[in-house]
């Protein structure tokens, strides 16, 4: 219309909202693309077997070590199943290179030396059917009902020991 001059106003708006979107949509797809086009990758969690640290349904994004890279203890890891190569795990690093890790008697052994434990306070999950392919979460208080209160241990390595 004649007369009438640009709205400097909605100009500013229209960019400063056009920039928000941007900002939001890279922050929420930016570190996917990143990861992938680093050679990363990213897991979605399928069992409770990492809980309370990852949940089911949890997604993770992993990226991949350098060659020869060993990742500290404690560290979770993402690896290809040695005998399923279509499922990937989620697990977290107790033993290192050239160590030997065993279970007996329900205690962790590394190299023969008995890994001191501190049991915590049990995490309590719904007892609910697994994702694909995965186990029911394993309950302490087994049986328990469809969305009953699932009482799983948690436990952290002692302090001064090794894992």
């Amino acid at each position: 219309m004649p007369g009438q001059g640009i709205s400097w106003v909605r100009v500013i708006l229209g960019g400063m909202l056009g920039l928000a979107i941007a900002t939001v949509l890279l922050a929420l797809v930016g570190p996917l693309v990143a990861i992938r086009i680093y050679g990363g990758s990213h897991y979605q969690i399928v069992d409770s077997a990492m809980s309370p640290a990852l949940l089911t349904g949890d997604w993770v994004l992993a990226e991949p070590l350098d060659p020869g890279a060993v990742p500290p203890r404690g560290t979770i890891v993402a690896y290809e199943h040695p005998k399923m190569r279509d499922v990937s795990m989620v697990m977290r690093v107790i033993g290192l290179p050239g160590e030997t890790v065993q279970m007996r008697g329900g205690a962790v052994y590394i190299d023969g030396q008995r890994v001191g434990m501190e049991h915590l306070e049990d995490h309590v999950i719904a007892n609910r059917p697994p994702a694909r392919r995965a186990p029911w979460p394993k309950c302490v208080n087994e049986p328990v009902e469809i969305d009953g209160a699932c009482h799983q241990e948690l436990w952290r390595t002692s302090s001064g020991h090794r894992a």
